[in-house]
């Protein structure tokens, strides 16, 4: 398969990341100093027409009640920022972001209920508020530069020049058609079921899913992920195990090897599967410096890749006679290899390593 290379800038790293070449830059405490001014001058506005009610007496109601709507409006449109881009407006200015420490995007929960709400919950505690505020703050001074905030919310702030896994993957290798020469051998030519694809990836439920997929980071990655199933290589998956989880073989023919993608047990009573089912993975490939962790390389690989996305066709579209169609074209030895593979895996300590098979995590190594 001809693909695009990905270069990532040599940063250090932050956090439990994939051993890729993607990595994170953390941002400075500079910067969030900054961005934490400007969203506070931001409240300050806000609270204002309520301090100019102690000037006028005889509209200080009002004065209060654009305050308050003003100071509400804002608060939901910076929660709504946070949830779907990672940024408040104070950090769009100032070029940072949240994510997850490997690199994905925060969600609602995340970026906004731990990393916010539990924080003023606990400033609210006479004596201890306080001691919880200033622990806060000091803690940026560490090697990694988070807050407890972010420990708690399990995130870090990130300059926003530095891309995730997930964009950086799909600027560089998603769109071969529009930006390289090269094409995969065995594009996988399916569509995206949106409908589908919600109703797996946990992201795009509920509130957190209707502020996902309402608002512009939800259909970038929507978008991202229909390239990476019209134009991605193609290859054999099958499910080697059902308990406790259902797990599912997925090969790449480029690294010679099979990374192991775990599914809710939801997930495979719904699509019926047993041991031996056979499905398609559609992958895209990076090119970095070290091999992923959870990745072997076998004896036909090519060694110019170093990590790869699998992403289950089945689960996310509904392109059937395609899907079967390319099943069907796919050697009898390579169904083997990956059957094989697989197995091999299960009776190591590789088994600890199943990724998340859900699509957009399913490119990060769990090693």
């Amino acid at each position: 398969m001809e693909a695009p290379s990905l270069h990532a800038p040599e940063v250090a790293i932050y956090g439990p990341v994939t051993p890729a070449a993607v990595t994170l830059r953390a941002a400075s405490r500079g910067m969030r100093a900054r961005a934490a001014i400007l969203d506070g001058l931001l409240v300050g506005a806000a609270v204002l027409p309520a301090a100019l009610a102690r000037l006028s007496r005889d509209h200080a109601s009002s004065f209060v009640w654009s305050s308050a709507c003003a100071l509400v409006a804002l608060s939901i449109y910076q929660w709504v920022l946070v949830s779907t881009t990672g940024q408040s407006l104070g950090k769009r200015w100032v070029g940072i972001r949240v994510v997850f420490v490997d690199g994905s995007p925060v969600t609602f929960q995340s970026g906004v209920l731990l990393r916010s709400w539990v924080f003023a919950i606990v400033s609210a505690v006479p004596g201890l508020g306080y001691f919880v505020g200033v622990l806060d703050v000091l803690w940026i001074f560490g090697a990694e530069r988070r807050c407890l905030h972010d420990y708690l919310a399990g995130t870090m702030v990130i300059e926003a020049s530095a891309r995730s896994p997930m964009e950086a993957v799909t600027d560089s290798v998603v769109k071969p058609h529009e930006r390289f020469e090269s094409y995969a051998s065995n594009p996988g030519g399916v569509a995206l079921d949106q409908r589908l694809f919600r109703q797996l990836q946990p992201e795009t439920r509920g509130l957190t899913g209707w502020l996902w997929c309402t608002f512009w980071s939800g259909r970038l990655h929507e978008a991202m992920l229909a390239e990476h199933l019209a134009h991605g290589d193609s290859r054999a998956a099958i499910v080697i195990a059902m308990e406790p989880l259902p797990i599912v073989a997925a090969y790449s023919d480029d690294i010679d090897c099979v990374v192991l993608l775990r599914f809710e047990p939801a997930v495979g009573r719904e699509h019926r599967w047993s041991v031996g089912t056979r499905l398609l993975t559609v992958n895209t490939y990076e090119d970095g410096r070290t091999l992923a962790g959870d990745l072997t390389e076998g004896p036909r690989s090519t060694e110019r890749w170093t990590n790869f996305h699998p992403v289950i066709a089945e689960l996310v579209s509904s392109s059937r006679a395609r899907i079967d169609a390319r099943k069907r074209e796919i050697t009898e030895e390579e169904w083997e290899r990956t059957a094989s593979q697989g197995a091999a895996l299960l009776s190591t300590p590789m088994l600890e390593c199943c990724r998340d098979g859900t699509p957009l995590r399913s490119g990060l190594s769990a090693c």
